[in-house]
């Protein structure tokens, strides 16, 4: 896996938790979550090192955010 930390800091100085996911349809998926509270996680991913617009999700375990965005590119593999 390539190290894009260094570039995703750029974007998000304050990482308050980082997964990664090798090969989901060729992909490498980083997904950063930060400013945790209660019930909500605000995170964002990126693609091969490219940022995407994450949201926020109402839950108090990051392993929700993790298989909801890797859902979404195992889904495009299946179309």
């Amino acid at each position: 896996m390539k190290n894009y930390i260094i570039e995703i800091e750029k974007v998000h100085p304050f990482i308050e938790e980082h997964h990664q996911a090798n090969d989901v349809n060729g992909y490498q998926i980083d997904i950063v979550m930060h400013e945790s509270e209660d019930l909500f996680y605000d995170y964002d991913y990126f693609i091969n090192g490219e940022h995407q617009d994450g949201g926020r999700m109402l839950t108090k375990e990051s392993q929700n955010v993790i298989d909801k965005i890797l859902s979404i590119y195992r889904k495009i593999d299946n179309e």
